[in-house]
C-alpha cells in the first residue's frame, strides 16, 4: 500500500511539472507574437549583389533652324542681237554694294547675301570693240528663311542690236552721166569695207554703232574713172532691227 501510494504522488508531481512547463511554453509563444517587453527581435540583413547598366542616352532633339547667310542665284542668259554676247551680270544692293558674275557659255552663277533685294544690270558685247552696253533687267528678291535651299534662278533674254546690219540702196551722181561702180565705207579707225555697185544698186553688211565717211567710185562711157563723196552717215540700228536702207548721191 505504502509503495502504491509513492507511486501515485510522484505521479501527481509530475503532471503538475508538465503542466507548468508547458504553461511556461504558451506564455512564451504568446508574448513573442504579441511582442512583449521580454520579445527578442532578430534582424536579418541579407546583401544584394547587381551588375550594373550603362545607359547610352543619344539626344534625338534637332537644333533650331537658321535664315541662311547667303543664296545662290544662277540662270541662262542670251541676246537677241546676232554677234552679241552678255559678259556680265550686276547686282547692286540697296546699299549700293555690288557683285558682278560673269557669264561664260550663257550661263552665271553667284551668291548673295540673304535676304537682300538687288537691281540686275547686263553688259554685252558685239563683234567688234565698240559694240558694248549695259541694260537693266528688274530686281531679284531674296528673302530665304530658316531651312530653305536658298537657291533662285534669274533667266535673262539681253535685247541687243545687230553686230552687222545689212545696208542697201541705190547711188545717183549728181550732174554726172557716169555710172557708180563701187561703193566704199571708210570707219572712223581706218577700215575699209567696199562693195560693187551693179545698176546703181548696193549691198554691204556693215559693223553697227559706228560712223562712216563714203566714196563712190564711177566710170564713164569712154573708161574714165573718179571718185566721188557722199555725206558722212552713222549706223545706228536698234535692237531687233537688221536692215538699213541708205541711197547716195556722191557730189
Amino acid at each position: 500500500m505504502k509503495v502504491l501510494k509513492f507511486a501515485l504522488l510522484n505521479l501527481k508531481k509530475a503532471i503538475i511539472i508538465l503542466i507548468f512547463t508547458i504553461a511556461l511554453v504558451v506564455s512564451a509563444l504568446y508574448f513573442s507574437n504579441a511582442g512583449g517587453w521580454w520579445n527578442s527581435t532578430t534582424t536579418t540583413s541579407s546583401t544584394s549583389t547587381s551588375t550594373p547598366t550603362w545607359t547610352s542616352t543619344t539626344s534625338t532633339s534637332t537644333p533650331p533652324l537658321t535664315t541662311p547667310p547667303n543664296a545662290t542665284v544662277f540662270g541662262l542668259v542670251s541676246t537677241i542681237g546676232n554677234g552679241t554676247q552678255d559678259t556680265e551680270v550686276i547686282f547692286t544692293s540697296s546699299t549700293g554694294d555690288t557683285y558682278i558674275a560673269p557669264v561664260t557659255d550663257g550661263h552665271f552663277s553667284i551668291q548673295l547675301p540673304n535676304p537682300g533685294t538687288y537691281n540686275v544690270t547686263t553688259k554685252w558685247k558685239g563683234l567688234y570693240p565698240w559694240q558694248n552696253g549695259t541694260n537693266f533687267k528688274g530686281q531679284a528678291i531674296l528673302n530665304w528663311g530658316p531651312g530653305s535651299k536658298a537657291t533662285q534662278s534669274f533667266n535673262i533674254e539681253e535685247e541687243t542690236p545687230e553686230s552687222l546690219i545689212k545696208v542697201s540702196g541705190a547711188i545717183t551722181l549728181k550732174g554726172s552721166v557716169a555710172n557708180p561702180i563701187l561703193v566704199r565705207f571708210i570707219m572712223t579707225d581706218g577700215q575699209i569695207l567696199e562693195a560693187a555697185v551693179k545698176y546703181t544698186i548696193y549691198s554691204i553688211d556693215l559693223p553697227n554703232m559706228m560712223t562712216y565717211t563714203i566714196s563712190v567710185k564711177w566710170e564713164d562711157a569712154d573708161g574714165n574713172t573718179g571718185w566721188s563723196n557722199a555725206d558722212p552717215v552713222t549706223i545706228q540700228a536698234s535692237p531687233g532691227i537688221k536692215g538699213q536702207s541708205l541711197n547716195l548721191w556722191p557730189i
